[in-house]
């Protein structure tokens, strides 16, 4: 292919029209895009096929976001562990989770099922999510837009739909909602944008809402966040002599929503210096959450 589109530019350099036709027609038949056309195709009639036999939409090559296993199990047992603490109160209110970025909804429906499972009808869903496009790639982005449409159908076919409120907005903005509302939580789990900024103020955010107990002070709202493989501790560990390194680094991503590669560790940056920064006792397990109680 790139042999062909040397000749054909040397061919029609001085013809500027029947270049730019034979270029349209050299990207049209690239084989990449084709790839990705047929993909979208088969993305599309799965789709169809899920709104009309009433079945989840999975993910697949468009829709790959979501939690790991094993860190979905460590949530659930964190959220277990606070049902149980709940039921021990006697409280005659509703249980209330919060989750910040939901994209298809696997999480909302782990958890929503254990919620269901164990405290009946006797809690609430908040789920807040802008399904904006984020990753500035064309065929992810583009399909991005419809996810909530797909969340909402997942949560229809769960049957936890009638337990949730969705505030298909920026975290900032559903907090200020929750905060006009003066909803506080039980649980909260935060995955949503994991640039530096993003991170902090969530962590700030959500930490003002969440629910405390003042006749019984044993009992408080717990956060918790997804994606922390290294403390700002850890990096320095890694590698004492270069803590310099290890803020330039920070500095270099605050606007990176993904990973990046330290000393052959990787981990999110936006996460790891954000929890430093926030001034709170954050605690971190080995499966890559952090958690304030």
């Amino acid at each position: 292919m790139t042999a062909i589109k040397i000749i054909i530019k040397k061919a029609l350099k001085n013809r500027p029209v029947p270049f730019f036709i034979a270029k349209a027609a050299l990207n049209i038949l690239n084989l990449n895009y084709i790839f990705h056309f047929f993909k979208f195709l088969f993305h599309k009639i799965k789709i169809y096929f899920c709104y009309l036999f009433q079945i989840k939409v999975e993910a697949d090559y468009f829709l790959k976001c979501g939690i790991s296993p094993t860190r979905l199990k460590a949530l659930e047992a964190l959220l277990n562990l606070q049902i149980t603490e709940f039921l021990k109160k006697k409280y005659s209110r509703k249980f209330v989770y919060i989750e910040v970025g939901a994209f298809l909804g696997k999480t909302t429906e782990i958890l929503g099922s254990l919620l269901k499972k164990r405290l009946g009808d006797n809690f609430q869903i908040i789920v807040i999510d802008p399904f904006i496009p984020y990753t500035k790639i064309f065929f992810y982005d583009f399909i991005i837009s419809s996810v909530h449409k797909y969340f909402i159908h997942n949560m229809k076919v769960t049957g936890l739909f009638k337990y949730l409120f969705f505030i298909k907005n920026f975290s900032s903005i559903g907090f200020k909602i929750l905060k006009n509302k003066k909803i506080h939580y039980d649980f909260c789990f935060v995955d949503g944008s994991h640039k530096y900024h993003d991170v902090l103020k969530d962590i700030k955010n959500f930490s003002k809402i969440r629910l405390i107990d003042y006749g019984n002070k044993s009992y408080k709202g717990v956060l918790v966040g997804d994606d922390y493989e290294f403390s700002y501790e850890e990096l320095c560990i890694i590698d004492k002599k270069k803590e310099k390194i290890i803020l330039n680094l920070k500095k270099n991503n605050l606007y990176n929503d993904s990973m990046v590669c330290y000393e052959n560790y990787w981990f999110h940056p936006g996460v790891t210096f954000a929890i430093h920064d926030s001034g709170l006792k954050i605690n971190k397990d080995i499966n890559g959450l952090w958690f304030l109680n």
